[in-house]
């Protein structure tokens, strides 16, 4: 009887190092075919807005995200291009005051390669064109495709 119930302790005891030794395992590392996949280079078009809005900043935060989401919905899919809204008014965001010369809502496109922005645009004419939303869309479409084509 004592060497039985030692058997099944030997046994346990073999079942759970072999799992313990499965689990640490090193996981595969990414093949260059995924990490070919993944964008070295990539836009983010920004919204850049304040605790405060009026009915004109949620415009231009709605119309701006119609556009780049349904024009530029392969490239979202492809993480080429991240829509993102940001609020100024919030401590962790008080650096793109500075870094894109904020003083009003915005909207702004930033380059990044390999991780680092390269180069950025501010799409300062969507004030102007807020009484037209068809031309104010067309400007946004046309803005980010010339910054995606430019050669930097």
């Amino acid at each position: 009887m004592q060497s039985r119930k030692l058997f099944y302790v030997v046994c346990a005891l073999i079942v759970l190092f072999s799992l313990g030794a499965l689990c640490q395992q090193p996981h595969p590392a990414v093949s260059q075919t995924e990490a070919a996949k993944a964008p070295s280079e990539k836009f983010i078009v920004y919204y850049f807005m304040t605790t405060m809005r009026c009915p004109s900043c949620h415009k231009i935060e709605n119309w701006t995200h119609s556009t780049v989401t349904e024009k530029f919905a392969e490239e979202i899919k492809a993480g080429k291009i991240e829509w993102k809204i940001v609020n100024i008014d919030e401590k962790a965001n008080e650096h793109f005051i500075k870094e894109y010369s904020i003083f009003t809502k915005t909207v702004i496109v930033s380059k990044i390669v390999d991780g680092k922005e390269v180069s950025w645009k501010n799409l300062d004419k969507v004030w102007q064109l807020l009484s037209n939303q068809d031309n104010f869309q067309k400007y946004i479409e046309s803005e980010l495709k010339a910054f995606m084509t430019e050669k930097k």
